[in-house]
């Protein structure tokens, strides 16, 4: 699937307001327009792996709610 219309049809079902962006083959960064209380961004990857697309912060959130305790 080309990276433009997985965008679009992303856009769609999650909403306008997120963007992709390649990471490397099957692998992409998802922009929101959510933030942490302190201004860090979520970190949000779409990859797809054997066959299937997954959404993942890679232990992101984890790793930021660790640092406030």
């Amino acid at each position: 699937m080309c990276e433009q219309r997985l965008e679009r049809e992303f856009r769609q079902v999650v909403g306008e307001s997120v963007e992709l962006l390649a990471e490397g083959a099957d692998r992409f960064r998802v922009f929101t327009p959510f933030r942490f209380a302190d201004g860090d961004c979520f970190v949000v990857v779409l990859r797809r792996q054997e066959g299937r697309w997954f959404l993942t912060d890679e232990g992101h959130t984890f790793f930021h709610a660790e640092r406030r305790v």
